[in-house]
């Protein structure tokens, strides 16, 4: 029987769990079961999904298993948060201010592919050389990606937003999301009150 690959998915609580057990040193499905409270079956037949993609049979110093690169990403915790700062938190129609987002990774190992994502109503406009657009209907999203985080390491970020009113409005009060993503994950979210008028 074919085993299923798993590669380049995240891995759920349980799978995480096995990992950490093999990774500190448990050498059999029974001994995994019996720190995870489950049966050896349930146990074998994720194991037999993890390997090859996060995990190799052999004998290392720790015990009889070893995990492949994705499978120490699996268990790592990888963590970055964000905090922010508009400039001018109200502008006149059409105006354009200054958003300050300071990105840190909290995590304890290095983050290589992570990303600031900017989600605005679609009478916001945020633009940054380097970033990507995606217009998802009533919404902009504006991201970014990072250099190589490493533990503790900042990135600080600017981006310029303007913003306009809606038909007939003399004033709105608009939310801008800035989010926090690794490996596909989101880690947080901060929101801003941003106000137009005329």
């Amino acid at each position: 029987m074919a085993k299923t690959k798993m590669a380049h998915k995240r891995v759920g609580e349980i799978e995480q769990n096995i990992l950490w057990c093999l990774h500190l040193g448990a050498d059999s499905a029974g001994k995994v079961a019996k720190n995870l409270n489950m049966t050896s079956g349930e146990i074998r037949g994720v194991m037999d999904a993890l390997e090859e993609s996060y995990l190799i049979r052999r004998k290392n110093f720790l015990g009889y298993y070893e995990l492949t690169e994705d499978g120490l990403k699996a268990i790592e915790p990888r963590v970055m948060t964000v905090d922010t700062k508009l400039i001018d938190k109200s502008v006149k129609n059409g105006e354009e201010t200054v958003l300050w987002v300071v990105a840190k990774n909290s995590g304890d190992s290095p983050l290589s592919n992570a990303w600031v994502r900017i989600v605005v109503p679609k009478f916001i406009d945020v633009n940054r050389y380097g970033a990507n657009y995606i217009n998802d209907g009533g919404r902009n999203i504006v991201e970014f990606p990072l250099t190589q985080l490493h533990p503790g390491e900042v990135q600080s970020i600017n981006f310029k937003v303007k913003g306009f009113l809606t038909g007939g409005a003399v004033s709105s009060t608009y939310k801008i999301e800035v989010r926090a993503n690794t490996d596909e994950k989101e880690t947080d979210r901060r929101e801003l009150d941003f106000h137009v008028v005329e």
